[in-house]
């Protein structure tokens, strides 16, 4: 992936605190533009995806969460861009915590006293004959400990989670979280989750705001009406790579939901003298997030409804069209349909962010134009993704494997070789080539229809061959 794009970020249809601190951060931390403007785009989400979604009709509407990728190579200061843009959202999740400290004590308190109460009247009534204790008694107590309202430390942005952690948080934050992280670490995780955990598709529903319903056996179910999830990381082309590549995770829709911005490195060419993001600048941004917070900390919280005004509409209906008479069979972006196919919607989330941002209760022509600039670069740079991913996959041929194995490997009797030492060998060698690398499903895939026949397999080991020295 080579991280090239053909126009810079639209900064300036951003919120103007946040086109600011973005270009501010972008100069003094000498890192592309699209690296802080996505990022913050993706926190500007997390704050307002639980106060306002936005409605088309009586039967279409679209929450204001987002999944974006920036892709970023090695020394591109993404873990800077991310602490210094996630710096006020932490913030103010710890005055909230600070304020309702002893609230959320007094309800911990409450309730554990109640579960006791509820153990010893079940105790009591199963082990005392002479137990006053009735049945009644016990259904009204389990009834007070399902219902309790439990108070709870007050959380926005969670760095991973395992698909079984991240429902019980969305549960316990009120059906709302993001995962801002400046690693790719999160897809080792979703592969694992995919590859045999049924309630990986919570990261699925959570964007989309289907309802998760989990049955448990040894304890209490989940289940979230309206989730909420966005998802704000950055990683290296090669994480980014693999993700695309995975048929799993394009078989589920998964990179479908993902805003990508490839953020074209400026390492090489750093001067390390230019000037600290101006305080003001910093202070502009801090408030701004601090008034998209108000209130997003409430469990209870219902989001508003931002509708479209007739502009608004027809305005979202010309961009949608644009982008319908790419797709089907003679489209030029059909090769990447189940990403254009969500583009209308996220634009519209991308509408209701900034309408957000500028205390607007309807969404007209101007917001639209604005997130539909957006939107546009996102389409480019999903067309440069999309299109190395088809050029990835045309790459890897049954004669490049061929090659690769009489170059790198030799038949010996009685010798075994792990298949995924052989993938991770094929990708140093391919890059040495210049060609590019291969997701392990593929790789292992085809290597098991060349060596069957006159090698064969032993689980994931390929019997009598060995790597030369």
């Amino acid at each position: 992936m080579q991280n090239s794009i053909t126009t810079p970020f639209p900064v300036d249809v951003l919120p103007k605190a946040v086109a600011d601190i973005c270009e501010e951060i972008s100069n003094s931390f000498e890192v592309p533009l699209e690296l802080p403007c996505s990022t913050a785009l993706g926190l500007l989400a997390a704050c307002c995806q639980k106060k306002a979604a936005v409605r088309i009709n009586s039967t279409y509407s679209e929450n204001i969460n987002l999944f974006v990728l920036a892709i970023s190579d090695t020394g591109d200061r993404k873990s800077n861009v991310h602490k210094l843009l996630r710096d006020a959202v932490i913030t103010a999740q710890n005055e909230y915590f600070e304020l309702n400290e002893d609230r959320i004590a007094q309800s911990r308190l409450e309730f554990s006293l109640l579960k006791k109460k509820l153990e010893s009247a079940t105790r009591d009534m199963t082990n005392n004959e002479e137990s006053t204790v009735t049945f009644e008694y016990i259904k009204d107590l389990e009834k007070q400990v399902r219902d309790f309202e439990l108070l709870v430390a007050p959380k926005l942005l969670m760095d991973d989670a395992t698909s079984e952690k991240l429902i019980d948080v969305l549960e316990e934050q009120g059906g709302s979280i993001a995962i801002a992280s400046p690693e790719g670490g999160l897809f080792s995780t979703l592969r694992t989750a995919a590859a045999s955990n049924p309630t990986f598709d919570s990261y699925l529903k959570a964007y989309t705001g289907d309802s998760i319903e989990v049955q448990r056996i040894s304890r209490k179910g989940n289940f979230i009406s309206n989730p909420k999830l966005s998802l704000i990381i950055a990683c290296q082309p090669r994480t980014a790579t693999e993700m695309i590549h995975n048929k799993t995770f394009r078989d589920k829709g998964l990179p479908a939901r993902f805003l990508f911005a490839n953020c074209k490195s400026l390492v090489g060419s750093r001067t390390f003298d230019k000037p600290e993001v101006n305080a003001e600048t910093i202070e502009a941004y801090n408030q701004l997030i601090q008034k998209l917070l108000n209130g997003a900390f409430d469990k209870n919280t219902a989001p508003s409804e931002l509708t479209l005004t007739q502009d608004g509409f027809n305005a979202y209906v010309e961009f949608s069209q644009g982008v319908e008479s790419k797709l089907g069979n003679s489209g030029e972006l059909k090769f990447m349909q189940d990403w254009c196919a969500k583009l209308p919607g996220q634009m519209l989330r991308i509408a209701g962010i900034i309408a957000v941002c500028d205390d607007e209760q309807q969404i007209n022509a101007k917001i639209i134009k604005r997130a539909s600039t957006i939107a546009s670069w996102f389409l480019a740079n999903a067309v440069t993704v999309f299109g190395e991913q088809i050029s990835a996959s045309e790459d890897f041929s049954e004669s490049k494997l061929s090659q690769f194995l009489d170059e790198c490997t030799v038949s010996e009797k009685g010798a075994s070789v792990k298949t995924s030492d052989l993938r991770n060998l094929y990708n140093s060698w391919a890059s040495g080539h210049d060609y590019n690398t291969v997701e392990a499903r593929e790789f292992v895939g085809e290597l098991r229809k060349k060596l069957n026949v006159t090698h064969g397999f032993k689980g994931n080991v390929a019997k009598d061959i060995a790597i030369k020295s």
